[in-house]
C-alpha cells in the first residue's frame, strides 16, 4: 500500500512540477515579448492570439540576450534571474488589461473546451516526464547545457567535439532553465512547453473553427496540425533537447503569422507590426538550427514586400531599415558564436572561414557535412553510399516504417486528401484562385531538404505547413457556399479526430515490442501515460559510459565507451578523442582548445561505421574520374590490427 501511495503521488508531482514550469515560462517569454513588441509599436489592446505571439517573441528576445551574455559568462541562476527582471519590466508596461478580455470570455464562456485543454496540458506534462531516450540528446545536447551552464563560450570547442560547434542557441535557453528544483531537468521542459504552446493555440483555434465563429486561415492550418502534435508527445522527442523539434515548432508557429499577413492588407501589416514579429521569429529559427535558413530567407523577403507595398523612395529604405535591425543583430550575434567555438561562421559550412588559431581543419569540417548528408539519405540505417543508390531504399522506407510516417507520409497523404476535396468542391462553389505563393517558402525548402538532408525529421515542419496550407483552401471552399458551410467544419473536426487516432495508433506501435517478444500492460500503457519512476519525481538522466584517454599534449578526455553518449558526464567528454588536441593557453579549459596539424579524431562519425573516413579520403584522392564503388568497398573491410 506504502508503495502504491508513493507512486499515485510521484504520478500526479511529476506533471504538476512541469505543468507549474510551464507557467513560469509563459509569464516570463510573455513578458520579454511585451517589453520588445511595444518599444517597437505593437498594439496597445492585443487580442487573445496576440499573446501566443508575445511568448514566442520572448522566446526568440531570450536567445539574443542569452547569446550576448554567454560571450562573457556562464549561463547561471544570474542569467535567468536578468530574464525574470526584464519580464517584470515588461509587464509592468503593459496594458492594464492583463488578462485579455478573448481570454476571459473563452475560459467563462467554454468551461468545457478550457477543461478539456487542462487535462491535455497534464497528459503532456506526464509524457514529458519520461527519461531521456533521444541518442542525440546523450551525445550533444546535454553536453552542450552543462558547457554553457560551467563556462562562457569556449574557443575551438569544435576541436574537441565537433557537434558542440553546430552552435544551436536553444541550448542557452535550455541551460537557463536546468537550474534549481529543474537541474537536469530542462530536457523534460523545454520542448514539451514550445509543444504546448502551438498545441494550445491550435486547441483555441480549432475550437473556433468548429462554432463557426469569425477566423482566419491560419485558423485551420492550426487545426490541421491537431493529430501531429498530439502524436509528438508519444515520441521522445518531447522529453529530449531536440532542435529539430525545437525548430519545427517555431518555424510552424511563424508559418501561421506569415499566411496570415499575407493575406492581410499592407496598412495593416505596417500599423500592427506583424512583419517585425514574423522576422524576429524567422532569425529565431536560423539561430536554433541553421537548416531553417532558405524557409526564413524566402519567406522573410515575402513578407517585407508585403510591409512595403505602397511605400515608395525613402519611406520604402526607412521601412526595410527598420525590420531587420533587430533579426540582423541576432544572425549576426550567432554566427560570430560559430566563429569563437568553431572559426567558421556556418559551421559545418566550411564557407566564411576565420584565420584564426583555434579553427577547426578543414577536413572535419567536410566530414561533418558528409555524414548529416549520408546519416539523413541512409535513414540513420549506419549505412553510406554513392550516387543516387539512396532513392530508392530512402521512397520505400519513408511510406513504409511506421515510425517515420508522421513526419512525411501523414501529411503527403493529407495533402492529396484536402486537394481531392477541394477540386469536388469546386463544382458547388465555382472556381477560386488559390494564394499558391504561401507555399513558395515551403516548396523552396523542401528543394533544399531533398537535396542535402533529407531526414524525414528535418522536414517535419515543412510537411505539416504545406498539408495546413491544402487543408485550409479546401475548407475555404466548402465555408464559401452556406449550404456546405456546416458539413465543412464538422468534417474538419471528424477529420482531425480521426487522423489522431490513426497517427497515434501507429506511433504506439512502432515503440511496441518486437514479433518475439509479448505484449505487457506496462508495454500498452508506456506510450500514453508515463509511469514514474521508483521515489523520484522525474525520470533521472542516463549515466553516461566512459574510459580515460590521454592526448599527446596531455588533455585528459573522457569517451564513452561503446557509442557516443557523453549525457551529463565531465565537461572534457568527447566521443572523438584526437590524439593532437592542446589546450590554448596552459592548462585552462577556458581558454579552448587547438589541433595541433591535420585531423585525427578517432571512432567517427561512431563505433559502427568506422570505414565513413576511408571512404571519404578514398573519394578525395580519387577525384571526379575516380570510381566510388571502389572506396565502398574499402571503407567496408575490416579495419587492420591495431589501426584507428
Amino acid at each position: 500500500m506504502t508503495g502504491l501511495l508513493a507512486l499515485a503521488v510521484s504520478a500526479v508531482a511529476g506533471p504538476t512540477l512541469i505543468m507549474g514550469s510551464w507557467l513560469v515560462l509563459t509569464l516570463v517569454m510573455t513578458g520579454l515579448g511585451l517589453l520588445v513588441r511595444r518599444r517597437l509599436g505593437a498594439t496597445d489592446r492585443p487580442t487573445l492570439l496576440d499573446w501566443w505571439t508575445n511568448a514566442w517573441v520572448g522566446v526568440v528576445v531570450s536567445l539574443g540576450i542569452l547569446q550576448l551574455w554567454h560571450l562573457a559568462r556562464p549561463i547561471t541562476p544570474l542569467a535567468t534571474a536578468v530574464l525574470g527582471v526584464l519580464s517584470v519590466v515588461g509587464w509592468m508596461h503593459a496594458p492594464r488589461e492583463r488578462i485579455p478580455d478573448g481570454l476571459r470570455t473563452f475560459v467563462v464562456g467554454h468551461p468545457t473546451s478550457t477543461l478539456a485543454i487542462v487535462l491535455v496540458a497534464f497528459w503532456a506534462a506526464n509524457r514529458c516526464t519520461a527519461a531521456v531516450s533521444l541518442y542525440d540528446s546523450g551525445m550533444y545536447h546535454i553536453p552542450a547545457v552543462e558547457w554553457a551552464k560551467q563556462l562562457a563560450i569556449v574557443p575551438g570547442l569544435g576541436n574537441l567535439h565537433g557537434r558542440l560547434a553546430f552552435n544551436g542557441s536553444s541550448f542557452l535557453l535550455a541551460a537557463a532553465i536546468d537550474h534549481g528544483p529543474l537541474s537536469n531537468g530542462a530536457s523534460h521542459v523545454l520542448n514539451g512547453w514550445l509543444l504546448m504552446l502551438v498545441l494550445t493555440e491550435a486547441l483555441v483555434r480549432g475550437a473556433r473553427c468548429l462554432r463557426g465563429e469569425v477566423f482566419a486561415v491560419g485558423d485551420v492550418m492550426m487545426c490541421a496540425w491537431i493529430p501531429a502534435l498530439i502524436t509528438t508527445l508519444a515520441r521522445d522527442d518531447a522529453a529530449s533537447l531536440s532542435t529539430d523539434l525545437t525548430v519545427s515548432l517555431l518555424l510552424m508557429a511563424t508559418a501561421v503569422r506569415f499566411v496570415e499577413a499575407l493575406g492581410s492588407p499592407p496598412d495593416v501589416v505596417r500599423r500592427d507590426g506583424v512583419a517585425r514579429d514574423i522576422l524576429i521569429l524567422l532569425a529565431g529559427s536560423i539561430v536554433i538550427k541553421l537548416s531553417a535558413v532558405v524557409f526564413a530567407v524566402v519567406a522573410g523577403a515575402m513578407v517585407v514586400w508585403r510591409h512595403v507595398q505602397g511605400l515608395e523612395g525613402s519611406a520604402r529604405l526607412r521601412a526595410v531599415t527598420n525590420l531587420l535591425v533587430w533579426p540582423s543583430i541576432l544572425v549576426l550575434t550567432w554566427m560570430g558564436r560559430g566563429a569563437v567555438i568553431s572559426g567558421y561562421l556556418l559551421y559545418p559550412s566550411s564557407l566564411l572561414s576565420l584565420p584564426v588559431s583555434w579553427r577547426v581543419p578543414a577536413e572535419q569540417v567536410a566530414a561533418e557535412a558528409a555524414w548529416v548528408v549520408q546519416s539523413a539519405r541512409h535513414l540513420n540505417s549506419r549505412t553510406y553510399g554513392v550516387g543516387l543508390d539512396w532513392v530508392g531504399p530512402w521512397m520505400l522506407r519513408i511510406f513504409s516504417k511506421d515510425f517515420l510516417l508522421l513526419d512525411v507520409a501523414a501529411p503527403v497523404v493529407l495533402v492529396a486528401v484536402a486537394l481531392a476535396w477541394g477540386s469536388l468542391l469546386r463544382r458547388a462553389t465555382g472556381p477560386r484562385r488559390a494564394p499558391w505563393w504561401y507555399a513558395v517558402p515551403v516548396g523552396a525548402s523542401l528543394a533544399f531538404w531533398f537535396v542535402t538532408a533529407p531526414h524525414p525529421r528535418f522536414g517535419h515542419a515543412l510537411f505539416w505547413i504545406g498539408a495546413g496550407l491544402a487543408v485550409a483552401w479546401a475548407f475555404e471552399r466548402g465555408r464559401s457556399s452556406d449550404r456546405l458551410a456546416v458539413p465543412a467544419r464538422w468534417g474538419l473536426g471528424v477529420g482531425v479526430a480521426i487522423t489522431t487516432v490513426v497517427l497515434f495508433s501507429v506511433q504506439v506501435r512502432a515503440k511496441g515490442p518486437s514479433h518475439f517478444e509479448p505484449y505487457t500492460w506496462r508495454w500498452l500503457a508506456s506510450p500514453v501515460f508515463v509511469i514514474p519512476a521508483p521515489g523520484v519525481v522525474l525520470h533521472p538522466m542516463p549515466t553516461a559510459r566512459v574510459s580515460q584517454f590521454r592526448s599527446d599534449y596531455g588533455v585528459e578526455l573522457q569517451v564513452p565507451t561503446n557509442d557516443n553518449l557523453c549525457w551529463n558526464a565531465a565537461l572534457l567528454c568527447t566521443p572523438h578523442p584526437a590524439p593532437n588536441i592542446a589546450f590554448r593557453h596552459g592548462a585552462a579549459v577556458s581558454g579552448g582548445f587547438v589541433a595541433r596539424g591535420p585531423w585525427r579524431a578517432q571512432r567517427f562519425p561512431n563505433p559502427v561505421t568506422p570505414g565513413f573516413v576511408e571512404f571519404l579520403r578514398c573519394r578525395q584522392r580519387a577525384g571526379s574520374t575516380g570510381e566510388p564503388r571502389a572506396c565502398l568497398r574499402l571503407a567496408a573491410r575490416p579495419p587492420a590490427l591495431g589501426s584507428r
